[in-house]
């Protein structure tokens, strides 16, 4: 069963929300989806939560601020820490690589003051490196919620920021986790990932690398390897 509705966050924000829920059974346990840059959780998360939902575990997933139906402006991003907030909240409610070197982080620090919004970011198609079969990626670009242009500038430092902020702090993640990684991931990298596995002193966690697959694993890959 999906529902869906909206939420109001602390700055006055609403956020879209869904969820799949196992029918005529308790909930094995929650799984809670946090959808990637541009994209969302209602139309491209469906069929992995439905799956997964079917398989008896309630699946929640949540719109970021300027994401897929929630409110501000498309694609954009002013602070990391408030889409964390976000979802520590919502999701708390239901429970109870490529770095620019220091001058071009200091240029895009200031440039972010004057222009924040502006799509100037320039990046290669993430749809065509993110997802192996065609008719997904035609399916992902005529989705209206989906964010398809160049990153805004402010999202970008936002994105940078957090990205550094992990790297330092890996070692200190105690938190269960599985990393699945496609193993001709041509948007991320890897050994990142690997990284992690290694690094955080989690002492339960699980890492599985798909041979062939790409970055979009649960959706975006031929049937036969999802």
């Amino acid at each position: 069963m999906t529902m869906q509705e909206h939420i109001l966050n602390p700055r006055g924000l609403k956020l879209f929300t869904c969820k799949w829920i196992p029918m005529n059974q308790e909930p094995k346990a929650l799984i809670f989806i946090c959808h990637g840059y541009a994209m969302e959780c209602s139309v491209t998360m469906h069929s992995t939560a439905m799956r997964l939902a079917k398989a008896g575990f309630a699946v929640h997933g949540i719109d970021y601020e300027g994401h897929g139906k929630s409110a501000g402006l498309q694609g954009f991003v002013n602070r990391m820490e408030d889409v964390v907030t976000d979802c520590v909240d919502y999701f708390s409610s239901i429970a109870a690589d490529v770095k620019p070197g220091p001058v071009m982080q200091n240029i895009l620090i200031k440039l972010c003051r004057i222009i924040p919004t502006w799509e100037i970011i320039a990046t290669k198609d993430v749809v065509n490196l993110a997802f192996k079969v065609h008719s997904i990626r035609e399916e992902i670009r005529a989705n209206p919620y989906c964010y398809k242009w160049r990153p805004r500038l402010k999202t970008g430092y936002e994105l940078l920021k957090i990205s550094i902020e992990l790297e330092r702090n890996l070692d200190k993640i105690s938190a269960p986790f599985i990393v699945l990684h496609g193993e001709d991931d041509r948007l991320t990298d890897k050994a990142v990932s690997k990284q992690l596995f290694d690094v955080s002193a989690s002492t339960d966690k699980s890492f599985k690398l798909y041979p062939e697959m790409w970055h979009g694993l649960l959706y975006g890959e031929p049937l036969e390897n999802i």
